[in-house]
C-alpha cells in the first residue's frame, strides 16, 4: 500500500505539532516547505500533554516547491495569514491534479485567497480542492526551532470547511485519519467569523498599550511580557472589550442567518462556549470570560508579542497578532458587517487604534466607520478578489460556495419599536433591601456604589431623540420611572454612594433634566458624556462606558467589584459583568424588584 504524501508550508508551531504527528503514522510520508531548511532535522520530537516524548521521522525538507509540491495527496499551510496569498502563488504552479490544498487555521476568506492564485496560474481545471480548517487544531509551542514541539493542549474537534462542497467526505476522512480528531462541517463565511484570535490579541494589546494612550514610540520597562502574559494574565477591561467584540460577532452571524437561512452557521459561536467545546477540562473556571483565560492550562504560554529597542521594549506591529488579526482578521469581519448593514462601533474601534501604531489606513471617516482606507489593498476583504461592493459581492461569494440562488430579500435595517405595558408597582418584600442591606454588611463590612445609567433606566426618554425639544419639570416627571425617586431617596437615607454612568451626546442637557426634576442631588459622582470616535469627546475610549467605570472608581478609591450597575441595555450588562461590576439588565427602567434582584446578587457573590 503506497504512502500518502502530507506536505506542510511554514516554519511555526503548527508545523512542527503537525508534521511531529503525521511523521508518527507510518502509512503517512512527511515533507516541509520551509524558507530555512537548514535548520530543520529529519527526526522531530514532540511533547505530549502528558510529557511523554515522541519522535517521528521527516521525509524531505526544502525551500524550492518544485522539490516538495509534485507528488503531494494533500498540502497544509500552517504561516501567518498575512503571507497566504504569497505562499499559494509559489506552489499553486507545482500542484498536482486531485490534490487537496488548504490551511491549518482559516481567517479572511482563505477560499478566495487560494482561488485566486488558481485562476492566476491556469489550475482551475485540475479538480484542486481546497479546505480550511477553522480553529487550529491544538495549542502548540516550539520548543527548539526546527527540531522540538510541545503540544499542549488538543480541542475535541475540528471544523472544517471545504470546496467544492462534494467533496467534504473525502476531505473529512483525510484529516481525522492525520490529526486523529473528529471534524464537522462549516461554511467558509463561519471561517471569517471566527472568536478567536482576531477578538482576543486586539483587545489584550488595547487594553495593555491603548488605554496608556501609547504614542507608537516610547519604550516600556520593568513589566513582564514573557510566557503567559497574553492570556493567563487577562484582565477585566480586555475580558470586557472581547466580550464587545464577541457579541457584535453574533450579530453579523443573526443578519447573516436572514439573509441566507440555509446555510448552516451553527459553527460561529461565542468565545467562552467555544472554549468549552474545544477543551473541556483543560479550563479550571469558566465561569466568565477573564476567568476562562485565567485558568486555561492550553494557554499558560503564550505572551504578548514585544520587540527589543533602546531603552526597552515596544509591542511588534509586524507580528501576526497585528499584520493578521486586524487587516485579515477585524478588517474581513468589518467587510461582513458594512455589506448587510450591521453596526460594529467597538470593531471599528479596535482597528482605528491598532491601524494608528501600525501607521496604516483601513478605515475613515469622521467616526472611523468606513472601510475604505488607502491600505485597503493589504487586507482579506472580498473586494480584493474580485467580489462587487455591498450586498451584492457577499451573496456571489456566498452562491459560488453553496450554489444558492439569488431570491432573496435585500438585506434590511429597521428599528422595531416595542411598547410594553408599564411596570406595575410591587412594595418591598420581606427579603427587600433592607434584609440585603444587613446581609451586606454582615458578609462584606462595606456597601456597594450604586450606579446607575439614565436613559431608558431612570427616565422613559432618550434625551437624543428630542434634540430640540425643553421638557418642562412636570413634564419630565411624567417621564420619570415610577420607583425611582422613592429608590433614590431610600439608598441615600441608607448610606449607600449613588453614581451616574451616561454616554448621551447632550450631558449638559441631561445634567439641566436632572437638576430641574431635583434628582442630581442623590448623587455623589456622575459621569455624563460620549466615548468612542465620531462626536467624541474620549476617542481614545471605545464605544462602551470602560472609561465611566474607570473613572467612577478611580476619583471613588474603589475596585469594579464594589459597584452595582442599572442598564437597561443588555450590551452593557455584559460588558460592566466582565470587568466584575455586578450588572442588572432593567429592559422596564428601576423599579423595586430589579433593586432587590441587584442587591441580592451582589450579596451572594
Amino acid at each position: 500500500m503506497s504512502k500518502k504524501v502530507i506536505t506542510f508550508i511554514g516554519g511555526g508551531n503548527g508545523t512542527h505539532v503537525g508534521a511531529s504527528l503525521c511523521g508518527i503514522n507510518k502509512l503517512l510520508e512527511v515533507r516541509i516547505l520551509t524558507r530555512s531548511p537548514k535548520y530543520w532535522k529529519k527526526k522531530l520530537s514532540l511533547t505530549l500533554p502528558n510529557n511523554k516524548i515522541v519522535g517521528s521521522k521527516i521525509s524531505k525538507i526544502s525551500y524550492d516547491p518544485k522539490n516538495i509540491i509534485p507528488g503531494s495527496d494533500i498540502v497544509i499551510v500552517s504561516s501567518p495569514i498575512s503571507a497566504y496569498s504569497e505562499i499559494f502563488n509559489k506552489v499553486v504552479p507545482y500542484l498536482d491534479s486531485n490534490t487537496i490544498i488548504g490551511t491549518l487555521f482559516s481567517q479572511a476568506h482563505v477560499d478566495a485567497i487560494i482561488k485566486k492564485a488558481l485562476v492566476r496560474n491556469n489550475k482551475v481545471s485540475k479538480n484542486i480542492t481546497l479546505f480550511g480548517i477553522q480553529y487550529i487544531p491544538w495549542q502548540s509551542k516550539t520548543i527548539k526551532y526546527g527540531e522540538k514541539s510541545h503540544l499542549v493542549g488538543q480541542k475535541s474537534i475540528v471544523e472544517l470547511a471545504v470546496y467544492p462542497e462534494r467533496e467534504y467526505m473525502k476531505v473529512q476522512s483525510t484529516i481525522e485519519d492525520i490529526f486523529n480528531i473528529p471534524c464537522i462541517q462549516t461554511p467558509f463565511i463561519a471561517t471569517t467569523l471566527t472568536t478567536s484570535n482576531q477578538i482576543l490579541h486586539p483587545a489584550r494589546y488595547f487594553s495593555a498599550f491603548g488605554l496608556q494612550q501609547w504614542d507608537g514610540k516610547t519604550p516600556f520597562i520593568n513589566k513582564n511580557w514573557g510566557p503567559g502574559s497574553l492570556y493567563t494574565e487577562m484582565d477585566h477591561i480586555s475580558a470586557a472589550l472581547l466580550g464587545d467584540m464577541n457579541d457584535e460577532i453574533m450579530n453579523i452571524k443573526d443578519s447573516l442567518k436572514n439573509k441566507f437561512p440555509d446555510i448552516n452557521l451553527s459553527r460561529i459561536i461565542p468565545c467562552k462556549d467555544r472554549i468549552k467545546e474545544h477543551y473541556g477540562d483543560q479550563v479550571d473556571d469558566y465561569s466568565t470570560l477573564k476567568s476562562t483565560f485565567n485558568t486555561a492550562k492550553m494557554y499558560r504560554k503564550s505572551k504578548f508579542a514585544m520587540k527589543d529597542v533602546e531603552g526597552g521594549v515596544i509591542p511588534d506591529v509586524n507580528h501576526r497578532h497585528f499584520m493578521d488579526d486586524i487587516p485579515y482578521g477585524l478588517c474581513a469581519v468589518k467587510d461582513v458587517a458594512q455589506r448587510l448593514g450591521v453596526k460594529v462601533p467597538i470593531i471599528d474601534h479596535m482597528i482605528y487604534w491598532h491601524q494608528t501604531i501600525m501607521g496604516k489606513s483601513f478605515v475613515t471617516g469622521p467616526d472611523y466607520s468606513y472601510l475604505d482606507g488607502t491600505d485597503l489593498c493589504e487586507t482579506g476583504c472580498l473586494s480584493q478578489f474580485g467580489y462587487s461592493d455591498g450586498i451584492q459581492g457577499l451573496e456571489e461569494y456566498i452562491r459560488g460556495e453553496f450554489n444558492i440562488d439569488n431570491n432573496y430579500e435585500p438585506c434590511k435595517e429597521y428599528n422595531e419599536i416595542i411598547h410594553k405595558p408599564s411596570v406595575i408597582y410591587e412594595p418591598p418584600l420581606r427579603l427587600g433591601p433592607l434584609y440585603y442591606k444587613k446581609s451586606i454588611m454582615n458578609k462584606h463590612n462595606k456597601l456597594p456604589v450604586i450606579c446607575f445609567d439614565i436613559d431608558k433606566t431612570l427616565w422613559k426618554l432618550n434625551v437624543e431623540e428630542f434634540e430640540h425639544t425643553d421638557f418642562s419639570r412636570k413634564e419630565l416627571e411624567l417621564y420619570l420611572f415610577k420607583d425611582v425617586k422613592d429608590i433614590l431617596e431610600w439608598a441615600k437615607n441608607e448610606d449607600f454612594k449613588l453614581v451616574l454612568a451616561s454616554r448621551t451626546w447632550n450631558p449638559e442637557k441631561v445634567k439641566i433634566y436632572l437638576q430641574r426634576i431635583n434628582i442630581n442631588q442623590y448623587f455623589d459622582n456622575q459621569q455624563i458624556y460620549p466615548t468612542g470616535l465620531g462626536k467624541h469627546m474620549n476617542s481614545n475610549y471605545p464605544k462602551n462606558k470602560l472609561l465611566h467605570f474607570y473613572k467612577i472608581t478611580e476619583e471613588m478609591g474603589i475596585s469594579y467589584n464594589e459597584l452595582i450597575f442599572f442598564d437597561n441595555e443588555i450590551n452593557n450588562c455584559r460588558f460592566a459583568n466582565e470587568l466584575g461590576i455586578t450588572s442588572i439588565h432593567v429592559p422596564d427602567g428601576l423599579n423595586w424588584k430589579k433593586l432587590n434582584e441587584g442587591l441580592k446578587q451582589y450579596m451572594n457573590k
